[in-house]
């Protein structure tokens, strides 16, 4: 019969393996990429991807790493995010009658 391993104790892992958690905006403008894969998520009118974006954009906004001037740059292209996806539900509304 073989012989059980014995369970050697192991380092306790992060939750996530990046060295260092980075705020939203910060080195590559990773707000930049998901305002893209909202307005491409737009363009496919897969609205609930596009909301679900904001949402990601609106929780790394919330964090207290962000800059003063970094989060009214994104708070304004938020606005106009909110615009277009709420033009984009109502569509239907603008329709003429005919």
């Amino acid at each position: 019969m073989p012989q059980l391993l014995q369970a050697r104790s192991l380092p306790s892992l992060p939750w996530h393996p990046l060295p260092q958690e980075r705020p939203c905006g910060s080195g590559a403008r990773l707000d930049r990429f998901i305002f893209a894969a909202f307005h491409k998520a737009c363009d496919g009118d897969d609205l609930t991807v596009a909301r679900r974006l904001l949402d990601v954009i609106e929780s790394c906004l919330g964090r207290e790493e962000v800059a003063m001037a970094e989060r009214h740059r994104i708070s304004i292209l938020l606005v106009a995010a909110h615009e277009r996806l709420w033009t984009l539900r109502h569509r239907e509304a603008r329709l003429p009658l005919g």
